[in-house]
């Protein structure tokens, strides 16, 4: 999964809320068509996605709080954790990222156009983590459960020379 370069993160994205449940079945599981994502952006933008079969498979956050600042330092090939309903459930990589208020409008609709930071999502797979595992990986508190768009920190690996990328495979 990891592309050489920078020193790839782990982004965790919760799809717990009614939006972000919707913005994760609509957009990654489901992707979008091409040609809709192609209609919404400038076409050397465009080009630089990876379609399958005619799908984009999209994630967005909103632009309050930590997550534009999140989504601005997140890099191609970042790690991103998807958590829902009490457990992870998907791993992914980031591909591009990009800002599209017209593409939110289009695939969210009005009630959720908010969420116009989008992440493309390379290599979906299903992944099976309780949240009792993943706190026991990364040292968390047992009662901590993640929030919204959040980023692990290198120090909470429980092996510092592991990749983020090992120490979930090994799972």
């Amino acid at each position: 999964m990891l592309n050489s370069g920078s020193k790839q993160q782990l982004l965790i994205a919760t799809a717990c809320s009614e939006e972000a449940a919707y913005s994760f079945n609509r957009g990654v599981v489901g992707g979008v068509e091409s040609k809709i994502v192609r209609q919404s952006m400038p076409i050397e933008q465009f080009k630089l996605l990876s379609p399958s079969r005619g799908k984009i498979s999209l994630w967005a956050t909103h632009s309050s709080g930590q997550c534009p600042r999140l989504w601005e330092n997140s890099n191609t090939s970042d790690l991103i954790l998807f958590y829902l309903g009490g457990e992870f459930r998907y791993l992914g990589m980031i591909g591009i990222r990009f800002e599209s208020p017209e593409l939110a409008s289009v695939v969210w609709g009005e009630k959720f156009k908010k969420w116009q930071l989008f992440f493309e999502i390379l290599q979906l797979r299903k992944f099976r983590l309780s949240l009792k595992d993943f706190n026991g990986l990364f040292g968390f508190d047992a009662r901590y459960k993640p929030q919204g768009l959040s980023r692990i920190a290198e120090e909470r690996k429980s092996d510092p020379a592991a990749s983020f990328e090992s120490l979930l495979l090994k799972i």
